[in-house]
C-alpha cells in the first residue's frame, strides 16, 4: 500500500469510496488532489502489489461528510488523462454487502495456457460463492445472461 493519511478499523465506512483504473503512474498527491475539490479527506491509500511494489491501478478515499459520495458518484472521473470508476464501498458482514449484485468478479493467476472455452466450463460449473474461494487467478471475469466473459487471458 501507498502511505495513508488516516486509518480505518472495518475497512469500510460511510464516506469511503473505491477508485478503480488508475493510471500506474498516478502519485498520490495526484490522486489526492483530485479528489480534495470535493470535501476533506480523512484517509486515502493507493494499493500496491506486495512483491514488486508497483501500484494495481486502484485505490481508496475517505471523506469526512459521507454525503460527499453521492455528488463524487454522480460525475465521470479522469485522473491522469485515465477515466476511473467509483464505487461506495460496502462493510464486509453488513446486509446491504449480501444484496449487492455485481456483473465483474476478478479472478487471478490464469496460466497462458488456460482457453476462454475452460474457464467459461469450470465456472459454469460452481456456484458464485464456490468461485470465489475456488479461483486464484488473474483476470477480470464479466457476467452476462447465459455467458461469461474473460478478460486479460
Amino acid at each position: 500500500m501507498s502511505s495513508r493519511k488516516g486509518s480505518d478499523n472495518d475497512g469500510a465506512s460511510p464516506g469511503k469510496i473505491f477508485i478503480g483504473g488508475l493510471a500506474k503512474d498516478t502519485t498520490l498527491e495526484t490522486f489526492t488532489k483530485y479528489f480534495e475539490k470535493y470535501g476533506e479527506i480523512t484517509d486515502f491509500v493507493i494499493m500496491k502489489d506486495r512483491h514488486t511494489g508497483r501500484p494495481r491501478g486502484f485505490g481508496f478515499i475517505t471523506f469526512a461528510d459521507p454525503s460527499v459520495v453521492d455528488t463524487v458518484m454522480q460525475e465521470d472521473h479522469v485522473i491522469n488523462g485515465k477515466q476511473v470508476e467509483i464505487k461506495r464501498t460496502i462493510p464486509k458482514g453488513s446486509s446491504q454487502s449480501n444484496d449487492f449484485k455485481t456483473k465483474k468478479i476478478f479472478v487471478g493467476g490464469i496460466p497462458t495456457s488456460v482457453t476462454e472455452g475452460l474457464v467459461f466450463d469450470m465456472s459454469s460449473r460452481i456456484s458464485s460463492q464456490s468461485m470465489e474461494r475456488w479461483w486464484n487467478m488473474r483476470s477480470f471475469v464479466t457476467m452476462q445472461p447465459n455467458a461469461l466473459v474473460v478478460l486479460g487471458l
